[in-house]
């Protein structure tokens, strides 16, 4: 495999941005970070947790993973905290599917670092397309279901188009798989939902004994900088995951801002009304603009420009605005846009109608 291609494809960095800006800005939305940055309590706990940078955080995040739990109304020992939900997608492709054991099956496209993961550990990944309104056809995801499927993983919302299923499907679409064949449901963008409670499989995990979720800090929470990743899984699978995790895989400087943000529930219930907010407004203007728009329910907008797509991401940069182009996931006519602050919105509409006009 050739080095290039075993890459992941990541967003451009603020960084990377500014140096083909031909503005002295960089409005960042390409990469679905949360635009108010993150909790103050998790920015404080944080920088008093660097005095002890010299020794070594716990082991495993114990203290972390009992916060969850109690947040989560679950039992401790199904919560399984990593470096990121990256780390832990990596855990269960390896307990479940590497070494020929078994097969992944998703939809197409799906979270990039879901399919490069699988790909980088020689894990058998078979995908379905998303429906011509790329919605998400559990029927048709169940049907490709086979002998050798182990992990089945839906996103809900889904990225990159930010389309839902609704809990009630989820469940009964658990309910139709082996029990030997684990549904793994992503809801790291579950708090941008117009309902998140009717799209989380968490009240119904005990419903079905192969089923789990993972989430992350990176968005709501904005701690997307200190990777930190969760799970509610199956009792044993999760103590499986804990005896094959890294040692000290979470950062000191991680926990205690993750636990800071766990106290911070005005913080994520802003950001996710901002998301929402924004949202609502960049389809209507993407749509005033003749761009075709997918409607998702996550921090970012798919949209399909009049222009080539291609185009329309370079002029977009060039006025130091960026976003994400989705030929990494085949659909090389569309682009992603995040969520920003209103002004950032504004901006983005702004620099898009005049890359529209060259």
């Amino acid at each position: 495999m050739a080095e290039r291609e075993r890459e992941y494809a990541a967003g451009l960095t603020e960084a990377q941005a500014r140096a083909q800006s031909q503005s002295g800005r960089v409005v960042k939305l390409n990469s679905n970070e949360n635009p108010l940055g993150c909790s103050p309590a998790a920015r404080i706990a944080m920088a008093h947790a660097t005095m002890q940078a010299h020794r070594y955080p716990p082991a495993v995040a114990q203290e972390l993973n009992v916060a969850l739990a109690q947040r989560l109304g679950v039992a401790e020992e199904c919560v399984v905290t990593t470096a990121g939900s990256v780390q832990l997608i990596e855990l269960l492709l390896g307990l479940t599917c590497a070494g020929g054991r078994g097969e992944a099956l998703s939809f197409a496209p799906c979270f990039p670092a879901f399919a490069h993961r699988a790909k980088i550990m020689g894990v058998e990944h078979r995908q379905v397309p998303l429906g011509s309104d790329f919605g998400m056809d559990l029927g048709a995801l169940g049907q490709a279901v086979d002998e050798r499927t182990r992990l089945v993983y839906v996103a809900n919302p889904d990225n990159p188009t930010g389309r839902i299923v609704s809990r009630a499907e989820l469940l009964d679409f658990a309910r139709s798989l082996p029990k030997d064949t684990l549904l793994l449901v992503d809801e790291a963008y579950l708090d941008f939902a117009d309902d998140p409670q009717a799209v989380s499989v968490l009240g119904v995990l005990d419903q079905v004994p192969h089923l789990g979720i993972i989430r992350t800090f990176s968005k709501a929470y904005g701690l997307a900088g200190a990777r930190v990743g969760y799970g509610v899984l199956p009792v044993a699978i999760a103590r499986e995951l804990r005896t094959m995790q890294l040692p000290f895989a979470v950062s000191g400087p991680s926990i205690a801002g993750a636990l800071a943000a766990l106290t911070d529930e005005d913080f994520r219930r802003q950001s996710a009304e901002l998301a929402r907010e924004g949202r609502k407004y960049l389809q209507q203007e993407l749509t005033r603009l003749g761009c075709e728009i997918v409607e998702g329910q996550g921090p970012f907008v798919m949209f399909r420009p009049q222009r080539e797509a291609g185009k329309v991401f370079e002029s977009l940069l060039k006025q130091g605005v960026a976003v994400r182009p989705l030929d990494y996931a085949g659909l090389p006519e569309w682009l992603r846009v995040s969520t920003g602050t209103q002004e950032d919105n504004e901006e983005f509409v702004k620099a898009l109608g005049v890359a529209l006009r060259e």
